[in-house]
C-alpha cells in the first residue's frame, strides 16, 4: 500500500506529456525529439533511479533497526527468565533455612519479605504473554528473511510491539535486581553469630504474622460495622428517599439529552457530508501539484539526512581514531613503567613504606605504600630546576641534601633519614660535590617521574 502514491507520482509527468503530444494522424510523420527533450528524459530517468536507491536505503535502515530491537528484547527475556527463576528458588529456600531465621530476627525485614511475596516483581502469566508476542515477532522476521519482500518496512504497530516487549523486560529485570540487592544487604547485616537452632523458621513467622493480621482485620471490621450501624441508621432512610428522587430527575434529564444529541448528530452528519464532498472536489483539482511539491520536499529531506549521516560517520571515525591512538599511547606508557630499567631507576619511590614526603614526625600512618605522587608534587621535587633536583634527593638519598635537610624531621640530629623502609641512594650529602654525571642521572630519573607519574599512579606503582 505504501508504494501506490510513489508509482502515481512517477506516472504523472508521463501522463502530462502524453496529453501534450500531437496525435499522429494530424501529421504526415512523427516529429523527432529535440536535444532538450532527450536531456529532460535522461534527467528524469536519473531522478527515478536516485529515488529508488534512496527508498531502498531507507527501507533497509528501518528493517535493521527493527531486527536489532527484537534481538535486544529476546536477550533481555532470556536474562530475566534466568534471574527470576534463581531469585524465586533463593526466596523459597530462605523460608526454611538458618539464613531465613536470621532474617526473621529483624521484624522490618520479615514484613518486607511478606510484601515481596504478596506483590512479586513479575507474574509468570505476564511473562508468558509478552514472550509469546516476542516469539511471533521473531517468527515473522524469520519468514521475511526466508522470503524477502521488495521494499518491506515493518509497520508502526509491530515496531511498537517490539519496543513494548523490550521496555517491559527491562523494567522487570531492574525489579529483580533491586530484590536481589535487598536480600543480599539484609543477609549481610543479619547477626551471623546468633544461635537460631531453636528459633521458628521464616515460613512459620510469616504464617503467624498473616494469621494475626487477618484476626485484627476481622475484629476491626466487626467493630466498625457495629458502630456505623448505630450512628447512621436514622440517616439511611432519608438518604434513600433523596437518592430515589435524584435518580428519577437524572433519568428524565438523560432522556432529554439523548434526544437533543440525536438531532444534533443528524445535523452534523449532513454538514460533514457537504464539507467532505467539497473537499474531495478541491483535493482532486490540487492533487497533482501537491504530490509534485511533496516529492520535491522528500528528495530534499533525504539529501539532508544523507549529508547529516555522512558528517556523523566522519565525526565518529575521528573520535574512534583518537581513542585508539590514546589507548596505544597509554599501553606504551604502561609497558615503559613495567620495564626492568624503570623499575630499577625508580625503586626508592616504588618500594613500600609508611613514611611520605611532608611528614612532620614519625608514625603518621600504619599502612605501607609507595611514595605519593601528590606528595612529590607538593614538595616541589618534580620541578625541573636545581631546587627541584635537590628536593628529589632529600626524598631518595640516604643522607639527603645538606642545605635542604631542614625539611626532613630528625635527619640533622643524627638519626638519619626518616624513611627506614625503602631503598635509598648513596650520593654525597653536599650537592656541590656531586659530579656532573651524578646530577644528570638524578635529572634523568626526575624526568621519568614527570613523564610516567600519572600512569604509575593508575597502575598502583605509586600512591596517589
Amino acid at each position: 500500500m505504501m508504494h501506490a502514491p510513489i508509482r502515481l507520482m512517477t506516472l504523472i509527468p508521463f501522463l502530462v506529456l502524453a496529453l501534450c503530444v500531437v496525435p499522429a494522424s494530424a501529421q504526415d510523420a512523427p516529429t523527432p525529439a529535440t536535444a532538450e527533450q532527450l536531456k529532460a528524459e535522461a534527467e528524469q530517468r536519473k531522478l527515478a533511479r536516485t529515488q529508488a536507491a534512496e527508498q531502498d536505503l531507507w527501507t533497509r535502515q528501518n528493517v535493521t533497526r527493527f531486527e536489532n530491537r527484537v534481538k535486544e528484547a529476546s536477550d533481555l527475556f532470556a536474562e530475566l527468565e534466568r534471574r527470576h527463576t534463581s531469585l524465586t528458588e533463593w526466596m523459597s529456600s530462605l523460608l526454611t533455612s538458618d539464613d531465613g531465621k536470621r532474617l526473621g530476627l529483624n521484624p522490618t525485614v520479615a514484613i518486607q519479605f511478606v510484601a515481596y511475596q504478596e506483590q512479586p516483581v513479575m507474574r509468570l502469566a505476564d511473562f508468558d504473554a509478552n514472550r509469546g508476542y516476542l516469539a511471533e515477532l521473531e517468527n515473522f522476521l524469520k519468514e521475511s528473511q526466508a522470503s524477502p519482500q521488495v521494499g518491506y518496512v515493518p509497520d508502526a504497530e509491530r515496531v511498537r510491539e517490539a519496543d513494548d516487549a523490550y521496555l517491559w523486560a527491562r523494567d522487570r529485570l531492574a525489579r529483580v535486581a533491586e530484590t536481589e540487592a535487598w536480600l543480599k544487604t539484609s543477609l549481610a547485616t543479619a547477626d551471623l553469630d546468633a544461635d537460631v537452632s531453636e528459633m521458628p523458621t521464616l515460613e512459620e513467622l510469616i504464617q503467624n504474622y498473616l494469621a494475626r493480621r487477618h484476626q485484627l482485620w476481622v475484629e476491626n471490621t466487626v467493630e466498625g460495622k457495629r458502630i456505623a450501624a448505630e450512628q447512621v441508621a436514622p440517616e439511611i432512610k432519608e438518604n434513600a428517599r433523596q437518592v430515589e428522587l435524584e435518580r428519577a430527575l437524572f433519568e428524565t434529564e438523560q432522556l432529554l439529552r439523548e434526544a437533543t444529541q440525536a438531532l444534533e448528530k443528524q445535523r452534523l452528519d449532513f454538514d460533514r457530508k457537504l464539507r467532505e464532498q467539497d473537499a474531495i472536489i478541491k483535493e482532486r483539482a490540487a492533487a497533482a501539484e501537491r504530490e509534485y511539491a511533496e516529492r520535491i520536499a522528500e528528495i530534499d529531506r533525504l539529501n539532508r539526512l544523507a549529508e547529516a549521516a555522512r558528517k556523523q560517520r566522519d565525526v565518529e571515525s575521528i573520535i574512534e581514531a583518537q581513542e585508539i591512538d590514546d589507548e596505544a599511547q597509554r599501553m606504551l606508557l604502561v609497558a615503559k613503567c613495567r620495564s626492568a630499567s624503570v623499575q630499577r631507576d625508580l625503586r626508592p619511590f616504588l618500594d613500600e613504606g609508611t613514611w611520605q614526603p611532608g611528614d612532620k614526625g614519625p608514625n603518621v600512618r600504619f599502612d605501607a605504600e609507595p611514595i605519593s605522587h601528590k606528595a612529590l608534587l607538593e614538595l616541589g621535587a618534580l620541578e625541573e630546576t636545581i631546587d627541584g633536583v635537590k628536593r628529589l634527593l632529600i626524598v631518595a638519598n640516604a643522607k639527603g641534601v645538606s642545605d635542604l635537610n631542614g625539611l626532613l624531621y630528625g635527619i640533622k640530629s643524627g638519626r638519619g633519614h626518616p624513611d627506614k623502609e625503602r631503598t635509598k641512594w648513596g650520593y654525597n650529602v653536599y650537592f656541590h660535590k656531586l659530579t656532573q654525571d651524578q646530577v644528570n642521572e638524578v635529572r634523568r630519573i626526575q624526568a621519568q617521574l614527570i613523564e610516567l607519574g600519572p600512569t604509575l599512579v593508575e597502575e598502583g606503582m605509586l600512591a596517589p
